[in-house]
């Protein structure tokens, strides 16, 4: 059994806080002050009237959506089963993959990893994007190509890469953790208190349905 749903909310403040930690640098304003610093930091973006493109519209990236739409955001969103009355709600537009990376002024990943998936974005989608992007992964590691992406930030492409996955877990010594406009976090979508907690909820609730003979909705296999 599984417990799906239970770390939505969760895994959809994380993305906004990678999201803003890029766009405003926080991280590096903190660190700046502990070392007795007062001084700005690099180039940064409002997130009032930018392009968020959305790939994936499940439950978290719906989650996002609504979060982006309180920010001011204008939405895009692509996803093969994707939820219309959802985008007509929450007025997200609907569109093609490659449209949407060529026109969001931020791209938030919400896909499964797949075999069609993996590394869907590269060197080649990467190219299609505006300038000085911000891409966040808070979905899986391996959607992303980590050579062309620490490449797209070297040389300016992207402006910033916020992410809570990597390919492999943990990462060891990798070069995207001594890039200055990267923001990595451990998996720690899910580790909230109130994640936990429906987590739990619902894996007590499948174990005693099956133990009791009762229907359990949540049966993977």
């Amino acid at each position: 059994c599984n417990a799906p749903g239970t770390n939505t909310d969760a895994v959809a403040d994380l993305t906004m806080g990678l999201l803003l930690s890029c766009a405003r640098r926080i991280p590096d304003y903190v660190i700046g002050t502990r070392n007795l610093e007062w001084k700005l930091s690099g180039k940064q973006m409002n997130l009032g009237g930018k392009t968020l493109g959305i790939l994936g519209l499940g439950a978290i990236g719906r989650a996002v959506a609504v979060r982006a739409k309180a920010f001011g955001m204008k939405l895009l969103a692509y996803d093969p089963f994707l939820n219309e009355a959802f985008c007509r709600e929450q007025g997200i537009e609907a569109t093609e993959m490659d449209d949407l990376i060529r026109r969001s002024d931020v791209i938030t990943l919400h896909l499964p990893l797949l075999e069609e998936t993996v590394h869907v974005i590269n060197r080649e989608k990467i190219e299609q994007m505006k300038d000085h992007v911000i891409l966040i992964n808070a979905a899986r590691g391996g959607l992303v190509d980590h050579e062309d992406l620490y490449q797209a930030l070297t040389e300016g492409k992207l402006l910033a890469y916020g992410a809570d996955v990597m390919e492999e877990e943990p990462p060891g010594d990798h070069p995207l953790f001594y890039l200055s406009n990267v923001y990595i976090t451990p998996h720690a979508g899910a580790n909230t208190l109130e994640a936990s907690e429906n987590m739990m909820a619902v894996a007590l609730t499948n174990a005693l349905d099956l133990l009791e003979g009762k229907p359990c909705k949540n049966i993977v296999n």
